[in-house]
């Protein structure tokens, strides 16, 4: 029979090497919470000469801000604590040598903050506990499986118990049953666990998340669970995070979706005289050739007599076969898509009432050993994909963080796997970043990024129930990604044939423009020739294009010459330059930007200016990007068109409020011939 292990990961460790831990643990570091509770930052390398981003946990919630109060030697944060431990990083201009600690992407040590004194900032140094435990897990399991298709399966079960016995022993709520880590029913509430390593020997703090909810974890026989329970039921499923820091090992993060199971026990000491007699067999025919075959037979007795029968016959299907690519949907139909991070997706689902998502979009760097926009994290490869436990490799050349693995930078968390795992979406969206301009010739002329490639079409294999739109190298002719066109052309070709050759059927490919600074192809057809940035229309699946204040027109053109369907693949409301929309504001009603140099607005004026492109007969898909711009500091300093900044101050979620929140309910809408999820 197959294993589901879908939720379950192998555990790879991200912990720092001990030159890592020894240049972090060189800067001079603490934090504290003043007397409105405001977190406070103190290091030596804060100059305050300039920005300086903050970046770290608060009780296991995510932290960037660039909104910091900092003079010499400290900064005050935006941020409430919270309780649990904190660990932080400090970026920018502001610090001296621009990260703090050294090298960037590592933290300072967590620790629980006290009371700042009006002196001299508190040693916060860390936590230290021991904790001793023991486990014994057997079991014995014997079978046969060859496996290719759907299942039938048949089970007949008979067992006779007669006879005496004692049982004598003691459970701890987790043991040798239990697995690696997950949560399970402990009495009223839902305990979260993690089994312990023993090269965990100098251990300074350990804590358990669900859905971002810390609790400390202690360490109760071989196993780490939260120090009192969570509310919730079997069948939930959330966000599972462990943490800890070890002296010795540095730190460990694990993150991953889990489903809470029933209580699940521990070896316990038995004495037991026992004498059963049943057999268990066991058939499973598979369509694609499975056959298995096992037999089970034991002895047990107890103090009564008991004759049971149970028969269990059952069927199950899974025929191993692709969702293909997206259809494509007739004339005046188009799929509903959102955006475009983990947090942007949560805040929308979990309201009320608004249109459910055919697909989701998410964003993926091809890019490894290069440093992001803002300077936060150096990227190791396919970041955004998985969970961070989950990738081949943790390490890049060129990276000094090698070991850490983030899905975040600058903006909020990206993680494909996360949203197929949790809403199973018919279709996801995956914007793929290329390397930079001069890295694009060894990804074509030498294969440099194919492991990269074929740890991302492995994942299409595991997930071939989904289908998949990839936008390679999106924006292609856009500022942020200065890629020349020849560069752009073979590496969209590249992938697509090695894509293509991996045996991959469920990935359409996009040809993704930002829709402002031109194709470099007429509007005609021109189909396999290349032209500017285009290809050949046998490399191309669907035409992208990103809308905000540009119009689509030379995109929808050329998609409508050579017959191929529009994805308006990134739309969110924006005016002309210093023209922002903030939802948070009342209706119909303007204010200033903090530094004045953007009115925003709250209005129907962009979807109203909108409306044609989208429900034109070639757009076929439509993407819209619910997020909180101005809290992502990686659009704090960006350069757009005109060099000016172009998403620095807009909110564009549409429940923030009831007028956007009810438009955009009968917009996005099957009377509008919007295809939705379930």
């Amino acid at each position: 029979m197959k294993s589901g292990f879908k939720n379950k990961n192998i555990i790879l460790s991200s912990a720092l090497t001990s030159a890592l831990l020894l240049g972090s643990m060189a800067q001079a570091a603490s934090v504290c919470y003043d007397a409105d509770n405001k977190l406070v930052f103190n290091d030596t390398a804060i100059n305050a000469s300039g920005t300086v981003f903050l970046g770290g946990y608060n009780d296991g919630n995510w932290m960037w801000s660039s909104d910091s109060v900092c003079n010499e030697g400290s900064c005050t944060s935006v941020y409430t604590y919270s309780g649990g431990m904190v660990e932080f990083r400090l970026e920018g201009p502001g610090i001296t040598d621009y990260y703090s600690p050294l090298p960037s992407g590592t933290m300072n040590s967590a620790a629980i903050p006290t009371e700042c004194s009006p002196t001299t900032p508190p040693d916060t140094g860390p936590d230290t506990s021991t904790d001793t435990g023991s486990e014994t897990d057997t079991s014995t399991e014997t079978g046969s499986d060859t496996d290719t298709g759907s299942t039938t399966e048949t089970a007949t079960d008979t067992s006779t118990d007669s006879g005496s016995g004692s049982d004598t022993g003691t459970d701890s709520s987790v043991g040798g049953s239990c697995g690696e880590y997950g949560a399970h029913v402990n009495g009223s509430n839902i305990r979260l666990f993690h089994k312990d390593n023993p090269n965990w020997t100098g251990r300074s703090f350990a804590y358990l998340c669900n859905n971002g909810n810390c609790q400390q974890a202690t360490l109760v026989d071989g196993y780490y669970e939260n120090t009192s329970g969570f509310s919730g039921s079997v069948g939930d499923s959330f966000s599972f995070e462990f943490k800890i820091q070890d002296d010795a090992t540095g730190q460990f993060l694990m993150q991953d979706t889990v489903t809470v199971t029933a209580s699940c026990e521990s070896e316990s000491t038995d004495t037991d005289s026992t004498t059963d007699t049943g057999s268990t067999t066991e058939t499973d025919s598979d369509t694609g050739s499975e056959t298995e075959t096992s037999t089970e037979t034991g002895t047990d007795t107890s103090s009564n007599t008991d004759t049971e029968t149970n028969t269990d016959t059952g069927t199950s299907t899974d025929t191993g076969t692709s969702a293909g690519k997206p259809v494509i949907p007739n004339d005046g139909q188009q799929y509903f898509f959102l955006g475009q991070d983990k947090p942007a997706i949560e805040g929308y689902m979990s309201v009320a009432g608004l249109p459910k998502p055919y697909g989701f979009t998410m964003y993926v760097t091809l890019a490894r050993g290069e440093v992001s926009y803002d300077g936060s994290y150096c990227f190791k490869g396919l970041d955004g994909l998985k969970h961070t436990n989950n990738y081949n490799s943790n390490e890049a050349a060129g990276c000094a963080d090698n070991g850490y693995r983030q899905n975040h930078w600058g903006s909020d968390e990206q993680n494909v796997q996360w949203a197929v795992e949790t809403y199973s979406p018919e279709v996801m969206a995956i914007g793929l970043w290329c390397p930079s301009n001069g890295n694009l010739p060894a990804l074509y002329n030498n294969g440099a990024y194919d492991d990269l490639l074929t740890e991302l079409a492995d994942f299409f294999k595991q997930y071939n129930n989904t289908s998949f739109m990839l936008r390679t190298c999106y924006e292609f002719n856009g500022d942020a990604g200065g890629w020349s066109a020849e560069n752009f052309r073979e590496t969209f070709k590249y992938v697509r044939n090695f894509m293509d050759n991996s045996g991959i059927t469920n990935v359409a490919h996009v040809w993704q423009s930002d829709a402002y600074h031109g194709t470099g192809r007429t509007t005609s057809a021109i189909g396999d020739a290349e032209q500017g940035y285009w290809p050949g229309k046998k490399y191309v699946d669907w035409v992208g294009v990103s809308q905000f204040h540009s119009d689509v027109g030379e995109e929808a053109a050329i998609a409508a010459s050579e017959g191929l369907p529009l994805f308006i693949a990134e739309a969110t409301p924006h005016g002309a330059l210093f023209h922002q929309y903030d939802f948070k504001l009342n209706f119909n009603s303007t204010s200033s930007s903090p530094d004045g140099s953007v009115t925003l607005h709250n209005d129907l004026d962009w979807f109203n200016a909108k409306d044609d492109e989208i429900f034109q007969n070639v757009t076929k898909a439509w993407h819209y990007i619910n997020a909180d711009w101005s809290n992502q500091p990686q659009w704090a300093n960006a350069a757009d068109q005109a060099g000016e900044n172009y998403f620095k101050y807009t909110d564009s979620r549409v429940q923030m409020n009831d007028t956007i929140k009810n438009h955009f309910i009968d917009l996005v809408s099957p009377a509008n011939g919007f295809i939705l999820g379930n």
